[in-house]
């Protein structure tokens, strides 16, 4: 009654009153965690919260529950939303608004595991959950598991608009980069760079970087396996290095925006010292 005429304290004090009566009350400590809320004072809210259930478990259903993760993460309180909505996803695995509040808990503070798995539990509950899918691609993405972070990709990709698919993009060319140092992984750089390729604005600056990019990497490949195209003497190794050498110059040239000028200009000239060392092993090996 307090509670409905706007009278917050006054609702807490008899709650408070009764509860010194009877301290078993669940009603009373749900009161008590109302007007608690109302006074924005959380972390009585969830004390209450957690007395209601300590005196009335059937009373932790799933409105209970998310009602508990709510008033968590209003400041937040990290581990009591993570602490509710673990026992709410537990208890209803498939309610969507419980799954989106342990997602929260794990995103504020969670390892890259946890808010992937959890995120990959809602995808299969919403078609809508973009923005969760590339947000466990990115926490993958920052720890060098672009991979990992495929099937949120493809799933920004296939649900969500350009600017979802540029962000997919972002994460792809970041992917990418650590693949050019040592120990390199060229083919694997080439893959990723080439499906943000797909679905950049071909237009902004992520195309323009990676298709940078693109160029640099596969002139690495022809640097790489050159010698053993040598070695072999082989017509076909040596034509792959022409075409990889020509896709590398229409790519670093579309991307040059993208570097310094100096640097773009430099590994320009290097491609076509290759292009011409690549005609010549066509010409010697592909008789």
């Amino acid at each position: 009654l307090f509670l409905k005429y706007g009278r917050p304290k006054a609702a807490k004090q008899a709650a408070e009153e009764g509860l010194r009566l009877d301290a078993t009350n669940a009603d009373l400590w749900d009161l008590l965690g109302n007007a608690c809320v109302y006074l924005e004072d959380y972390k009585c809210a969830l004390d209450a919260l957690d007395n209601v259930v300590l005196n009335d478990s059937t009373k932790a259903d799933s409105n209970f529950i998310l009602k508990a993760t709510v008033f968590a993460s209003q400041q937040p309180d990290t581990a009591r939303l993570l602490s509710w909505a673990q026992r709410g996803v537990r208890k209803y695995p498939n309610n969507l608004d419980l799954v989106k509040a342990l997602l929260s808990a794990y995103t504020l503070a969670g390892p890259c595991d946890s808010l992937a798995s959890v995120t990959s539990r809602m995808l299969t509950l919403d078609t809508t959950a973009v923005a969760p899918a590339l947000g466990a691609a990115q926490c993958l993405g920052d720890g060098k598991r672009v991979k990992d972070a495929l099937p949120f990709l493809q799933f920004a990709i296939q649900h969500g608009d350009q600017q979802a698919k540029e962000a997919a993009a972002s994460i792809l060319l970041k992917g990418a980069l650590p693949l050019l140092q040592e120990p390199q992984d060229l083919d694997g750089a080439v893959d990723l760079l080439r499906q943000g390729q797909t679905i950049a604005n071909p237009t902004g600056k992520i195309a323009a970087y990676l298709n940078y990019y693109l160029g640099l990497t596969m002139f690495l490949q022809v640097t790489k396996y050159d010698p053993e195209t040598e070695k072999q003497k082989s017509c076909e190794l040596a034509q792959k290095e022409h075409t990889a050498l020509a896709d590398a110059e229409r790519f670093m040239t579309a991307g040059a925006s993208a570097a310094k000028p100096e640097e773009a200009a430099k590994y320009l000239d290097y491609i076509k010292k290759y292009q011409v060392r690549a005609a010549s092993l066509v010409k010697v090996f592909c008789k």
